[in-house]
């Protein structure tokens, strides 16, 4: 009888669920305003799981912005005393470059920006929650924030006999 049990009702002792984790590193150098994400509570994807203090790169941001108003302002200027023939096209030429530079440097600081909230990447978990508000958070992959378990891929895996294994199917 218990030899028809375990063949049409497998059983394993070697069984284990296996997740795939993600070390949660920052884009930006900075100190830690908030943590949100509490050990082994689950998690949508897109939720906070910590924020850095936006300041240094909300400062750098804002001057940015000035800096490209100012150069749009001087190109505009500089086309206009071109077809007055009081200008050059070197001129033009220069304030174009200095308008396209500023937007580029913008966008990188505005990215920044942004990376000072961190996301999570998917649906799951944070364990090993390796950082407190007012600690630094630096950049680097060897040392991660955070470990998050993702839950969109779990993975069971046993050791069965071969008599048995006929009779397990996904």
């Amino acid at each position: 009888m218990l030899m028809g049990m375990a063949y049409f009702h497998p059983g394993s002792r070697s069984a284990r669920i296996y997740f795939v984790t993600t070390g949660i590193v920052p884009n930006v150098r900075g100190k830690v305003a908030e943590v949100h994400a509490k050990p082994n509570t689950p998690i949508k994807k897109g939720e906070v799981l910590l924020k850095i203090d936006p300041t240094p790169y909300k400062a750098v941001a804002d001057d940015l912005k000035a800096q490209l108003d100012f150069a749009r302002q001087r190109l505009k200027d500089s086309r206009l005393l071109m077809e007055s023939a009081g200008g050059s096209k070197f001129g033009v030429m220069q304030w174009e470059k200095e308008v396209a530079s500023l937007k580029a440097k913008l966008d990188k600081a505005e990215f920044d920006l942004q990376s000072c909230t961190i996301l999570a990447p998917s649906d799951g978990f944070v364990t090993h929650v390796r950082v407190r508000p007012g600690q630094m958070a630096v950049p680097i992959p060897a040392l991660p924030v955070m470990t998050f378990v993702n839950t969109d891929s779990i993975a069971l895996i046993a050791g069965f006999g071969q008599e048995p294994v006929k009779n397990i199917y996904p």
